[in-house]
């Protein structure tokens, strides 16, 4: 993670009107909009699959599982995603490299960034509740399978 980085989520932790908080409220605004740009130039380029994946909210969902079949190769996770805890998939195709510690079952999805690699790759840097992991892909799609 480049912007959304675990210490810079930790320090956001505690009272909000304490000056740690604040300052730390005001590198997180900075950081989002540092993302945002560098989002923007790199968007033109990047499959519409995973345009559209970026603009739906995970944050919060719970990992359930996690599989990986390396003939094909596809990574999938489910998650339990909000509004109403649906069950969600991420199916990463075309996966060059991932690094998910087993651990990551049972942790909730906090932020992901999501940056170019190549012409044909893109990588997802999702920071977790409690570990943080990465997918580098051709492409994703987001399946929404109910209940």
């Amino acid at each position: 993670m480049k912007y959304f980085t675990r210490e810079l989520q930790d320090l956001l932790q505690g009272p909000p009107d304490s000056p740690k908080v604040i300052n730390a409220e005001r590198l997180w605004d900075q950081r989002l909009k540092e993302y945002e740009d560098y989002f923007e130039r790199v968007s033109s380029t990047l499959p519409a699959s995973v345009l559209d994946f970026a603009d739906y909210n995970l944050h919060d969902a719970v990992v359930s599982t996690v599989t990986f079949d390396s003939k094909l190769p596809l990574l999938e996770i489910n998650l339990k995603a909000w509004p109403g805890a649906v069950l969600t998939r991420i199916c990463f195709e075309g996966v060059s490299q991932y690094e998910l510690p087993d651990s990551v079952r049972g942790e909730w999805w906090l932020y992901e960034e999501i940056s170019q690699i190549d012409s044909s790759l893109f990588r997802l840097d999702i920071l977790f509740s409690g570990c943080e992991g990465f997918v580098e892909a051709k492409d994703v799609r987001l399946e929404i399978l109910g209940d």
